[in-house]
């Protein structure tokens, strides 16, 4: 007689979301307030979804994180308009690294590891402050030679259905050039 299968058991779950400092620098200038996000790989997933609790719809961004990032996901919420506020809409651009992240990696039983000079940014722009999401993988998008490759395509898909998305949800009209199409063509290598 045939032994009876083992019992499948479960493991943990595939993705872990943490929320521990959603924004590295919250900046309060002129009656704006600008946070900053740390530096991730790419967005995971985005959509709006409806909070029972208070009542309204929020727009929440799930951004894998540049460490172990197959894995981890940090979320981050866009809210509803307040009075006196305005969606003035999404602008990419580079900067200095606010906070120096350095990747470590083994290559051929060789420890190597490099920082960022520049940090690639996706700004959500408001008439009262705007928020920084920083992407590790946007610089790819800038380079002619791999323009063509899966992951390149993948990515530019996922921001451009990540910018339609957030106009649709703050009722404005998505331009007809994207605002990441504008910026690749202005800053093509």
């Amino acid at each position: 007689m045939e032994s009876a299968p083992e019992p499948i058991k479960k493991g943990k779950c595939k993705v872990e979301c943490q929320n521990k400092e959603r924004f590295i620098l919250v900046e309060k200038e002129n009656g704006k307030a600008m946070y900053h996000t740390k530096i991730m790989m790419d967005v995971y997933k985005f959509g709006v979804y409806e909070n029972k609790k208070k009542k309204k719809n929020e727009f929440r961004v799930s951004l894998r994180t540049l460490f172990n990032g197959e894995r981890i996901v940090e979320e981050t919420h866009l809210y509803p308009i307040k009075e006196g506020d305005k969606f003035i809409g999404i602008f990419y651009g580079f900067r200095k690294p606010i906070k120096k992240a350095i990747v470590k990696y083994q290559l051929k039983g060789n420890r190597k590891s490099y920082g960022f000079a520049r940090a690639y940014y996706m700004e959500v722009r408001f008439k009262a402050g705007s928020v920084f999401f920083y992407f590790k993988g946007l610089y790819r998008l800038l380079d002619k030679e791999r323009m063509n490759n899966h992951y390149n395509k993948i990515l530019f898909s996922m921001f451009t259905d990540l910018e339609q998305k957030v106009y649709e949800f703050y009722g404005k009209k998505y331009p007809e050039q994207g605002p990441l199409t504008k910026w690749i063509i202005k800053n093509l290598k």
